[in-house]
């Protein structure tokens, strides 16, 4: 009985959810129109996705790899969604509009447009610092205030995480590095793990998941 009346009440919820989100498509589109919604989201999506490929930052320092992405396409891309912000609001001074859904778009555009870049500003600062820094000898990673470090020979295989990567040790014990926590895009991310694997050998994975295979295959053949 418990289960159907969560069920119910699940069911209603993304119900109200769906039609609230209906309402806010025709509501959005009824106060802009369709057409300026359209281009306006393009060139947002266009500029954001542009600037992020600027905003791959790897160094190389004698023998010292570093990769902290830069900030500024991400000011860039913050001060393009806030230009287009304020063009749409300049815009509902030339339509008609009732008090009721003048409100709703400053709603909209305060959801949508100010506060998404107060928080990516936020993170900005805060992850401007984070960094991995590889060496011949040693993986290490700066998140904030936080510093962690791990002896390249002591790596016995890597793989990927939920929250970045991950490297697994000698000890039986990881080394994980969260990507996603220090301001990584998917980018950010790709590029860092491929100089993991340069500075592993490459070999790492295949050693580990080799190792792993001969001790299943061994253990099959003492059952048999």
């Amino acid at each position: 009985m418990k289960n159907k009346s969560s069920g119910v009440i699940l069911i209603t919820i993304l119900g109200l959810f769906v039609l609230g989100y209906l309402y806010l498509l025709y509501k959005v589109f009824t106060i802009w129109g369709i057409w300026t919604l359209i281009w306006t989201g393009v060139v947002s999506l266009f500029s954001s996705s542009a600037l992020m490929f600027l905003a791959t930052s790897k160094s190389e320092e004698g023998n010292t790899i570093r990769y902290n992405p830069k900030e500024w396409p991400k000011l860039i891309s913050f001060v393009i969604s806030l230009g287009i912000g304020y063009y749409l609001f300049t815009l509902l001074d030339k339509t008609n509009l009732s008090e009721v859904d003048y409100y709703f778009a400053i709603a909209y555009l305060i959801t949508l447009t100010a506060i998404p870049i107060l928080i990516g500003l936020f993170r900005l600062i805060r992850d401007r610092n984070d960094e991995l820094i590889i060496t011949p000898t040693v993986i290490s990673y700066r998140d904030n205030s936080r510093f962690e470090e791990v002896q390249i020979s002591d790596v016995t295989k890597s793989e990927a995480y939920d929250k970045g990567y991950r490297l697994h040790l000698k000890d039986g014990g990881v080394f994980d590095i969260p990507f996603k926590r220090m301001g990584f895009s998917a980018l950010d991310q790709s590029s860092a793990i491929n100089g993991i694997l340069t500075a592993l050998g490459n070999d790492k994975n295949e050693e580990g998941e080799n190792s792993e295979l001969e001790e299943g295959t061994a253990e099959s053949n003492e059952k048999d």
